[in-house]
C-alpha cells in the first residue's frame, strides 16, 4: 500500500508539473505573438496616418478617393483605440504586479506563491484573450490590405494640388484677417489664376448687403502671394457709380495697390468697389471698351 500510494502521488505530482509547464509555455508563446502583432499594428498605423495627413492637405475632388480616405481614417482610429487599450491593460497589469510584490510577506511561502501565480494568470488572460486577439488580427489584416493597395492611391493623390493654408499663429498678428470663407477664397483665387476661353475678359462679381465683409474678402484675395505674382498691376477703383467714365479717366482714377515688376506680361487685376447700384448700360460700355485695352489674362473684381 505504501508503494502504491507513493506511485500514485508521484504520478499526480508529475502530471501537475507537466500541466503547469505547458500552461506557462503557451502563455509565453501567446505573449510573444501578441507583442509581435502590436508592433506590426503600430507600424501599419504610422504608414496609414502619414497618407491620411497628406490627403488632408490635398484638394481632392474625386468622390471615390474621398470615400477611401474616410475608410482609412475609420480603420486608423479603430487601430489606435485597440493599441491604446492593450497598452493601458499592460500598464495596469504591471502596476498590480508591483503592488502585489510590495505587500508580499514571503517569496518562499507556498500558499503566497500559489496565490500570486493564480492572480497573474488571471490578469494575463484578460490582457490577451481570444476575442481581443481575434480583433487585433482582424484589424491588422484590414490595414495590411489598405497598405498593399496604397501605391495606386498615392499616385492619384499626388496629382491633386496642395491647399494653401496660413499658419494658425498668423491670426494673432495679421490685421484684418477674415475667419472662415477659406473655400470661397480658394475659389476666387482659382478663378483669377485661370485663363478665360477665347481671350475673354474675366469678371468676378461679389454682391451683397453692406458691411458683411466684401471689401475684406477681396483684400485677402489680392494679398495672396499667388495673385501678386501672377498680375503685374493690381488697381483699385472706388466711386459711387461708373457714369461719364472712359477707359482713360477710369485708369487715372484707379489707385495702384500692388506692382510686380518681375511678372511676365502685363496682366492687370482691377478691383471696382461701387457704393451704389450698377447701371447696366454704363457697365456694358466700360466692359466692352476695357476688353480692347486690357491684355489677355487680365481680370476684374466688382463689388456692389
Amino acid at each position: 500500500m505504501e508503494a502504491l500510494t507513493s506511485a500514485v502521488l508521484g504520478d499526480l505530482v508529475s502530471r501537475a508539473i507537466s500541466i503547469m509547464v505547458e500552461k506557462c509555455r503557451e502563455q509565453t508563446t501567446t505573449e510573444t505573438i501578441a507583442e509581435e502583432d502590436l508592433q506590426r499594428l503600430h507600424q501599419l498605423l504610422l504608414r496609414i496616418s502619414a497618407v491620411v495627413e497628406e490627403a488632408e492637405w490635398r484638394c481632392i475632388t474625386n468622390r471615390g478617393m474621398i470615400r477611401q480616405v474616410s475608410m482609412m481614417i475609420k480603420q486608423m482610429f479603430r487601430g489606435y483605440y485597440l493599441l491604446d487599450s492593450f497598452n493601458f491593460r499592460k500598464k495596469k497589469t504591471y502596476d498590480e504586479e508591483v503592488g502585489h510584490s510590495l505587500f508580499a510577506q514571503s517569496k518562499f511561502n507556498p500558499a503566497k506563491r500559489f496565490r500570486r501565480l493564480s492572480s497573474n494568470t488571471q490578469v494575463e488572460s484578460i490582457v490577451i484573450g481570444r476575442n481581443n486577439g481575434k480583433e487585433l488580427k482582424q484589424v491588422i489584416l484590414v490595414l495590411e490590405s489598405m497598405v498593399a493597395d496604397m501605391k495606386e492611391f498615392a499616385i492619384f493623390l499626388m496629382s491633386y494640388p496642395r491647399m494653401y493654408q496660413q499658419p494658425y499663429g498668423s491670426y494673432l498678428f495679421v490685421d484684418k484677417c477674415m475667419f472662415g470663407r477659406q473655400m470661397e477664397r480658394e475659389q476666387a483665387i482659382n478663378f483669377l489664376l485661370q485663363d478665360e476661353p477665347n481671350g475673354n475678359l474675366g469678371v468676378l462679381p461679389i454682391i451683397g448687403p453692406g458691411l458683411i465683409g466684401k471689401s475684406t474678402f477681396v483684400e485677402q484675395v489680392c494679398h495672396d502671394e499667388r495673385v501678386r505674382n501672377y498680375f503685374s498691376l493690381i488697381l483699385f477703383y472706388s466711386k459711387t457709380d461708373l457714369k461719364e467714365e472712359s477707359v482713360t479717366t477710369f485708369i487715372d482714377n484707379c489707385v495702384i495697390k500692388h506692382q510686380n515688376i518681375a511678372s511676365d506680361g502685363k496682366r492687370l487685376l482691377v478691383v471696382i468697389e461701387l457704393l451704389g447700384d450698377v447701371d447696366e448700360g454704363e457697365w456694358k460700355r466700360l466692359l466692352h471698351t476695357s476688353e480692347r485695352y486690357m491684355t489677355h489674362g487680365s481680370k476684374i473684381i466688382i463689388t456692389c
